[in-house]
């Protein structure tokens, strides 16, 4: 049972956050979560096709981080694996489900069966079930019933990486509402929503799809902090086919136990490695080569963000938001931010010149504040209170904010995409695709980094003509 709580221990306390109102519901909790079983289904027509592929095990690979009992359907066994996932090496369907599944979760229970469990909630890749995900290229559809979702074998991750974020969240919604969660955030079931990862857009009937790019070049990315969000990232580069360049991971810490629950590329077997090597070997034998920079984000120079000409913050709330306003004061070119809250994902393209940037929008507070960081002005130190605040999360929240990201950097890398890309800011709720919001965020005037001064824009401006 400890193995467990340590394994599940950021996804209980959202549950408990969610759900637990006394000693009593804590332990009806428990027994509930305990009990939830989920069963996967795969229409045929879906099961020889890459997106399908990709659909089922990324989905037994997240929901498998916060559910203990699966089953598969035996029919899996007939089927050649041709998705080649970032592990598991099966050679049939049902084995490389059943790799994935064994392989990040201490206490998992699985099940072959030759049909559906009673009790269990059964999420199915065009297949008729509680829970129904398909794809289209850059559309990620969740139970459209009334909608024709083509099968055609595609390229593009984006579409079928969303698509298994969307069904693990309405998994998690019917636990939350079997465990007596109120309110729509339990009881609000989602249906026809075809989600667009290339604008955010939910049922749009101009929304467009096109054609995913047969090579990209992403030049070199810097990705600071290498946790739950940056395997996200990971995850997406990592199914593109001919993308090249130079990604680089920076952190200081070693997996833990409690981390393998939300990390998507993360194995059981992981744990004790330091987090930037092993999302290193993820990118072996692929196009875009990968590089370990094992250091705190605060040891970051000037000097050092030259050879990036993006960088993607994945970092914490740690030390009242020290590192993502430290990363910001050595103005990189070019910023995505990604982060999780509860259930919800935020994500920014900054741009110094306009619109917030980490500043803006992680100020610490005005009482904490003794002078401005300001490596290029002349200022010196920020001064802040020392305040560890672990977020409460779950592994299909994370997953989705770092593809998002990575859909950002592919779309800020082609021109042809360029103008989809965000201009400013998103927050979208995974329990509530159809409200995503999408807007112009302006610069905060008191901003500790300054970024509305024209001081500070013209030495951001001067960096980039020097680099």
């Amino acid at each position: 049972m400890e193995i467990t709580q340590e394994f599940q221990s950021r996804t209980k306390r959202l549950i408990e956050e969610l759900t637990v109102r006394s000693s009593s519901d804590l332990q009806c909790t428990s027994g509930a979560w305990e009990e939830l079983s989920v069963h996967f289904l795969i229409a045929p027509n879906w099961s020889a096709d890459y997106a399908g592929q990709l659909m089922l095990l990324s989905s037994v690979n997240l929901i498998g981080r916060f559910c203990n009992n699966l089953s598969l359907p035996e029919s899996l066994k007939k089927v050649r694996s041709k998705a080649a996932f970032a592990y598991g090496s099966g050679v049939d369907l049902l084995e490389s489900c059943i790799d994935i599944a064994t392989s990040i979760n201490p206490t998992l229970k699985i099940r072959v069966v030759s049909s559906m469990p009673e009790n269990a909630i059964a999420l199915g890749i065009g297949a008729k079930a509680d829970i129904t995900i398909t794809s289209d290229g850059w559309f990620s559809c969740l139970n459209c019933s009334q909608l024709s979702i083509p099968c055609r074998d595609n390229q593009n991750p984006f579409g079928p990486l969303i698509a298994s974020c969307l069904g693990a969240a309405e998994i998690f919604r019917k636990l939350l509402s079997r465990l007596g969660a109120k309110g729509s955030i339990a009881n609000r079931a989602l249906s026809n929503i075809r989600f667009s990862a290339l604008d955010y857009s939910c049922n749009d009937p101009l929304a467009v799809n096109p054609a995913f790019p047969e090579s990209i070049d992403v030049g070199n990315i810097l990705c600071c902090g290498s946790g739950a969000v940056t395997n996200g990232v990971a995850a997406a580069l990592r199914f593109i086919n001919g993308l090249t360049g130079s990604v680089t991971f920076l952190d200081d810490q070693n997996l833990e136990l409690s981390n393998i629950g939300r990390y998507y590329l993360a194995k059981l077997t992981d744990v004790g490695q330091r987090k930037t090597q092993h999302l290193v070997r993820v990118f072996d034998n692929h196009s875009l080569s990968a590089h370990p920079l094992t250091m705190p984000v605060e040891a970051v120079t000037p000097l050092d963000l030259t050879r990036y000409k993006t960088v993607i913050c994945a970092l914490d709330n740690r030390d009242n938001n020290r590192g993502r306003i430290h990363l910001q004061n050595m103005l990189p070119e070019r910023i995505i931010h990604a982060a999780t809250q509860g259930l919800a994902i935020a994500l920014a393209n900054i741009d110094f010149l306009d619109g917030i940037c980490l500043g803006c929008l992680f100020s610490p507070r005005q009482a904490e504040i003794s002078t401005i960081a300001d490596p290029s002005c002349g200022g010196v130190t920020i001064h802040v209170e020392n305040r560890d605040e672990i977020a409460a999360s779950v592994s299909f929240v994370s997953t989705m904010s770092g593809i998002s990201a990575a859909s950002e950097l592919i779309k800020l890398s082609v021109p042809e995409l360029n103008s989809f890309a965000l201009r400013n800011y998103l927050s979208l709720s995974l329990m509530s695709p159809d409200l995503a919001d999408v807007r112009f965020r302006a610069k905060d005037p008191n901003c500790v980094c300054l970024c509305s001064e024209r001081f500070r824009q013209e030495a951001y401006k001067a960096k980039q003509h020097e680099e």
